[in-house]
């Protein structure tokens, strides 16, 4: 599909409408039209539950570390913020459920950002009912989903759980700024009150129905590219000597430590920009690399990977 064909006899001068693609999503999805709000991008949904459901006075509870805007977010609506560790490890269900009882709204991302590790769905699920018996709300963020074993939306939505989902990781449409929330008509109804009027704009929306019918096909070849690539990054990373931890997301993300600078730097000079952690324990020290979906791009970045490490080595020696 060419961008010109989906944009091709577009009225500029007319407002955008979501209402088709929202009904699309809908019926993929078996729930009812009114239970699906498209926003610009995850980040505007996240943003909109936030603002919706939070304000001072209100407690979140949230991961840590977790997505680097949700606490944000929190923070804009004036709320509290608790944090339950996770890192390098299985999901603290326990602990995430004892604050969530103290809490008014629970985030979890799964596959978790920056890590990439899963929680559970049975695990999801029996937050997401713990949350509804007491008239709560749990947000699961599964922006990284498509690259995970399993997809918990259906259950999740069975159980009163908001989920948000975004066409920019497997289907690579960042730019256009396309996400939507799945929840319950009451909470759509409040994100669509509390959020602005035309927030995708019609050049995004021509293009996501252009593809809609395929953007499952699409998005299954892209998770299987990554999942061959994310296996070769980590067994490239283990040979370097750091430390990678299990991943479900697009990318792999690795404890360095103190080499991680030097590493970076040199990988920079390279022509391969990677994320470096700094002063965020356990964060500090680690760096995460994007699988390229590009055979000769990751032969490249495994080779300049190795020619980085040993130059970050001499720096230190």
């Amino acid at each position: 599909m060419a961008v010109s064909d989906a944009l091709a006899g577009l009225d500029f001068a007319e407002y955008p409408s979501a209402t088709a693609i929202e009904e699309r999503l809908a019926e993929a999805y078996g729930v009812a039209s009114e239970q699906v709000v498209l926003t610009a991008g995850a980040d505007d949904a996240l943003a909109r539950l936030a603002l919706a459901y939070l304000e001072p006075g209100r407690r979140a509870v949230l991961m840590d570390p977790t997505f680097e805007m949700i606490p944000r977010y929190v923070q804009v609506a004036g709320a509290e913020a608790e944090r339950v560790p996770w890192f390098d490890g299985p999901f603290p269900e326990a602990g995430f459920a004892e604050a969530l009882d103290r809490a008014d709204v629970g985030f979890v991302v799964s596959p978790s950002s920056p890590a990439g590790e899963v929680a559970s769905q049975a695990a999801l699920e029996r937050l997401a009912e713990r949350a509804q018996a007491q008239g709560k709300l749990l947000v699961v963020d599964l922006a990284y989903v498509e690259f995970a074993d399993v997809d918990p939306t259906a259950e999740l939505l069975v159980r009163g759980a908001a989920v948000a989902r975004t066409y920019s990781k497997a289907l690579g449409l960042a730019g256009l700024r396309v996400g939507y929330v799945i929840a319950g008509s009451d909470v759509t109804a409040s994100l669509r009150a509390i959020g602005q009027p035309f927030s995708v704009s019609s050049p995004s929306l021509a293009v996501v129905g252009a593809l809609f019918d395929r953007r499952q096909t699409l998005a299954c070849a892209a998770a299987e590219r990554v999942r061959t690539e994310r296996e070769r990054l980590r067994v490239g990373l283990e040979e370097l000597g750091a430390r990678p931890i299990p991943s479900q997301a697009n990318f792999v993300l690795a404890q360095f430590g103190s080499s991680a600078e030097a590493f970076v730097e040199a990988l920079a000079e390279l022509g391969y920009r990677v994320r470096r952690f700094v002063g965020s324990p356990p964060l500090d020290g680690c760096v995460r690399i994007t699988c390229p979906q590009d055979e000769e791009t990751l032969e490249g970045l495994l080779a300049a990977m190795a020619q980085a490490a040993a130059k970050a080595r001499r720096s230190e020696s």
